[in-house]
């Protein structure tokens, strides 16, 4: 397996932000932000540095085609100033295609190799992400009202970092294909033991958010 050779102290840095990005549904919008920036700046640094350029075009316009179509949808849009908007708010949709289409190969190679560590990463970030917002609702909300009350209440929680329920409800679903994926291809009985209680966890918390939140139907 190849890895970084003799990684220097740019590439440790850049694979130090790999990871910050799969922490990124925790971290506070402006620190995301930079998140993104750097690493993007990272990426372009390691690319012109490597003696041998490369840019997978392929790559590069099949992942980053959801922002052109929404940049070809601005044609249509009858509020141009709202799409300007939204369209820079989704720039990491252009920027982190980007990235990886530049760096070196190596540098994928040794990514896809240590899929399953990020993947790790990210699912933790969701468990965190979880029980802050969990505790936040115990703290605001009698038990009675969390269980029984109206779905449209749980759109006006002032949930961690002010995700709105139907985002933590994508996050959740990802997470629980993640973690269902770790569990399958784990080969250690205690590793198994410790994805499957996970996977019930989150699982058990998405029904919840399925039903209150309604993340099937837009209302």
């Amino acid at each position: 397996m190849k890895t970084y050779p003799n990684k220097s102290i740019l590439q440790r840095i850049h694979l130090l932000f790999t990871y910050t990005l799969f922490t990124l549904p925790i971290l506070p919008k402006i620190v995301s932000n930079i998140t993104i920036g750097i690493f993007v700046g990272l990426s372009l640094l390691i690319s012109l540095t490597n003696k041998q350029k490369v840019f997978r075009v392929n790559y590069f316009i099949a992942t980053a085609a959801i922002y052109f179509v929404l940049l070809a949808s601005l044609f249509y849009s009858s509020n141009s100033e709202y799409a300007l908007k939204k369209l820079g708010t989704l720039t990491p949709l252009l920027l982190l295609p980007l990235s990886f289409a530049v760096v070196p190969s190596v540098v994928i190679e040794y990514l896809r190799n240590h899929l399953k560590d990020f993947l790790k990463v990210y699912v933790g970030s969701i468990i965190i992400l979880v029980l802050i917002s969990l505790y936040m609702m115990l703290s605001n909300y009698d038990l009675d009202i969390i269980l029984q009350g109206k779905r449209s209440f749980l759109h006006q929680l002032g949930l961690w970092n002010n995700i709105d329920s139907l985002y933590l409800s994508y996050h959740l679903s990802i997470a629980t294909l993640v973690t269902g994926y770790l569990f399958f291809i784990s080969k250690k009985s205690w590793k198994a033991l410790g994805g499957s209680l996970v996977f019930i966890f989150l699982f058990s918390v998405l029904l919840y958010f399925s039903f209150k939140a309604s993340i099937m139907r837009f209302y």
